[in-house]
């Protein structure tokens, strides 16, 4: 995987398992909570039945262990490439690239939001960016 592709890859990871997050508390706002599995249908009444279902509470409850599992999955694909991340992050020897990338690969922030935070217009932030990104491919 080049450097590049570490950086896009950990940024689509975050917003990714943000968005499931979010799915995941909408669902479990439905009236399944995540620590009250004891109220949902056993595995002996669902024995024998295909794996969808009509009823909304057990709905509820797959759609919610979906999200969780995905979220597992992302955090362990996380854990996997942080320490990568870190290593090319420290690549760029400019400080003001470490902090722009950071902020939009590491914490999935916008260019705008970025621009905001250190005083930047959006379009300088995306251009410092791109910069960084090509210069990471060729080093």
């Amino acid at each position: 995987m080049e450097r590049s592709e570490i950086l896009i890859r950990y940024r689509w990871l975050i917003l990714e398992s943000e968005t499931l997050s979010k799915q995941a508390d909408k669902v479990m706002g439905i009236g399944i909570q995540a620590d009250v599995r004891s109220t949902w249908p056993s595995k002996d009444k669902l024995k024998g039945l295909p794996g969808g279902t009509n009823d909304p509470e057990t709905a509820s409850a797959q759609r919610f262990d979906w999200y969780i599992k995905h979220l597992r999955d992302h955090a362990e694909e996380l854990m996997d490439i942080c320490g990568k991340f870190e290593e090319t992050i420290n690549l760029l020897t400019d400080d003001q690239d470490r902090v722009i990338c950071r902020m939009y690969y590491g914490v999935g922030m916008t260019d705008e939001a970025i621009g905001e935070k250190v005083h930047l217009e959006q379009s300088y932030v995306c251009r410092v960016r791109n910069k960084a990104l090509a210069a990471l491919d060729l080093a």
